[in-house]
């Protein structure tokens, strides 16, 4: 039996208790005993299928991290590479090279914007973002306070598994 029509038998049982005012005959006790079991067991087969999922997204996010590294590494190699190829053709002011496979090519610097004082620009240069503090706000809640604009509610109920 799939843990779902389980779960739906043991709806039915229960339902069933309660039209009867909370009797429970034999046939009905033998039946929960029996999708208690069942459901025991099913919950702890998804138990260990979650568990060795969890360990398997923990080793891959450790390969991910070692990658990551490695990644960083071979971008800084590469940039450093760049950097002395640029430096090359610019002290020997070369500003093109056909070099077998590969035309490389020195441009002229671009302009970029250095902010020196953001309070002293004009507001048509400023972009503002208002985010709501939600930590603050649960908090007053919590203190019996109400915030215009906001409300409590419950959230989902979440499972442990230990």
């Amino acid at each position: 039996m799939r843990l779902y029509e389980i779960t739906g038998e043991l709806v039915h049982i229960l339902t069933a208790i309660h039209e009867q005012d909370g009797e429970v005959d034999e046939d009905m006790e033998a039946r929960l005993d029996a999708l208690e079991l069942d459901l025991s067991s099913k919950v702890e087969g998804c138990c260990k299928l979650m568990r060795e999922w969890e360990l398997a997204a923990a080793g891959l996010q450790a390969e991910q991290r070692r990658l990551e590294k490695k990644r960083a590494t071979l971008e800084k190699k590469r940039e450093r590479l760049r950097s002395y190829v640029l430096n090359c053709l610019t002290s020997a002011e070369q500003w093109k090279v056909d070099a077998g496979n590969f035309t490389v090519r020195v441009n002229k610097a671009r302009w970029s914007v250095e902010i020196e004082d953001a309070s002293a620009l004009p507001p048509e240069f400023v972009e503002v973002s208002e985010r709501p503090r939600k930590k603050e706000i649960a908090e007053a809640y919590r203190r019996g306070e109400t915030v215009p604009g906001a409300r409590m509610r419950e959230g989902n109920p979440s499972l442990v598994i230990k």
